[in-house]
This record gives C-alpha cells, structure tokens and sequence, in this order.
C-alpha cells in the first residue's frame, strides 16, 4: 500500500545521512521473501499440526480426545466475534458514508514536490 518508492522517500526526508540504495532492494524483496519463509515453516511444523488437531498448542503430546469439543468451541467462538467485529464495522462505514468515495481527496505522487504535509 505505501510502496517501496514512498517508503525511500520518507526514510530519506529529513534525514542527515543517505542509505545506499542496495537497502531498498533489500526492503523491497529481500524482507518480505524471508518473512514469507517464516511463516510457511512455522505454518507447516506447527499451526497445521495443531488446527488438524495432531498436536497440542504448547506442547507436542496429541491433544486429548475429552478436549476437542472444548477446542472446537473456541474455534468457532474466535470465529463470531471476528465476523461481528466485521459487521459492525461494516455497519459504522455505512451509517457514517464512508461507502463511498465522495469526500475522500486522493493523493498521488511526491508529496514533497507538491508542497506535502510538513
């Protein structure tokens, strides 16, 4: 949503010392692919072992089958409440016209060339 470019522009606004450019790169592609990695390597070895119910949040003993209507339960409580919290949500931006976007000023290019925020 901000991108890289913007993102380049206010690391150097103001700024006493320029970064080498190479860090933009690593900003840009490095970073994100190296999270990326993270989280298919914890998904894999933990949370898809855990959703499937193979192993227990906390521990790697197999959960016990007195428990699983009780985690099913919280599943599908954490479930509702992030649903509700989106409707209302939802609900918030209609009653207050937020649907559209009349009102909104869309802001494009360099904000320091055209006078930006300051």
């Amino acid at each position: 949503m901000f991108g890289p470019n913007r993102a380049w522009h206010e690391i150097h606004q103001g700024a006493d010392l320029k970064i080498p450019r190479i860090f933009k790169h690593v900003m840009t592609y490095v970073t994100p692919l190296y999270l990326a990695v993270i989280l298919v390597w914890w998904a894999k070895d933990d949370a898809l072992p855990i959703i499937l119910n193979h192993k227990s949040a906390g521990s790697a003993s197999p959960v016990v089958p007195a428990d699983e209507p009780y985690i099913w339960g919280a599943r599908v409580l954490m479930v509702a409440i992030v649903l509700i919290l989106a409707v209302l949500v939802r609900w918030a931006w209609r009653r207050n016209g937020y649907d559209s976007r009349q009102g909104f000023v869309e802001v494009g290019g360099n904000p320091a060339a055209s006078g930006g925020i300051r």
